[in-house]
């Protein structure tokens, strides 16, 4: 299943409420407009300055290693949710410069086949998307290692290319400077994922202030 995003869904339903050759009845445009209003109050719609934060020390070596112009790839469980349309990494203590732009998700692709296991489902992949996922696949040992018959289906994310017009690069990655305030020691930033907006991330640039600061 190749999927997009829930913005994506509701500007997809407004095109249809102005396109001129389609006809939607009542019934249809109520229904519509509900689905509009529940993505908004079950907090569905990321907003465009939302960022997501994920922990990456191998995954941010792959994405810069790739060699796509304009696409890379991130892989990662199936499914897994990420409500935002841009992707920052933290990798090696800091949150790093660039903040890529999510193009496109796929929830389950096999990524050796490039095919995913519903028949009814048909995932189409440009070219420069393919080479995005095989470098990826390819830069990663762990799943190289585990050689198996058996599909090797995972989320994928496809990501605006570090000097791709999309990217946003900060001026210097964000130190993380959080401590336990009993006994002072580090703890990482996240672990897995957490949020913040692009407008905080610039902001605390520009202060010259640590990951505390978000």
């Amino acid at each position: 299943m190749t999927w997009r995003d829930f913005y994506f869904l509701t500007e997809l339903i407004d095109s249809l409420f102005t396109d001129e050759d389609l006809i939607l009845s009542e019934r249809d445009q109520l229904l519509l407009k509900e689905l509009q209003i529940m993505l908004r109050d079950e907090g569905l719609l990321p907003s465009r300055d939302r960022v997501v934060v994920v922990a990456a020390n191998m995954a941010f070596m792959r994405y810069e290693k790739q060699t796509g112009a304009r696409v890379r790839a991130y892989i990662c469980q199936p499914n897994r949710t990420f409500r935002a349309d841009s992707f920052a990494f933290y990798a090696e203590g800091k949150i790093q410069p660039l903040v890529a732009r999510v193009t496109k998700s796929i929830e389950e692709l096999d990524v050796r086949t490039f095919t995913n296991s519903n028949p009814q489902s048909e995932i189409v992949l440009e070219e420069d998307e393919k080479k995005a996922v095989k470098e990826c696949y390819e830069l990663s040992e762990d799943l190289r290692a585990a050689e198996s018959e058996q599909p090797l289906v995972l989320k994928v994310v496809f990501l605006s290319a570090p000097d791709a017009n999309e990217t946003i690069k900060l001026d210097r990655p964000i130190e993380n400077d959080l401590r336990n305030q009993n006994t002072q020691r580090r703890y990482a930033y996240t672990q897995g994922q957490r949020y913040t907006s692009l407008s905080r991330l610039l902001e605390v640039v520009k202060e010259n202030k640590g990951t505390s600061a978000l």
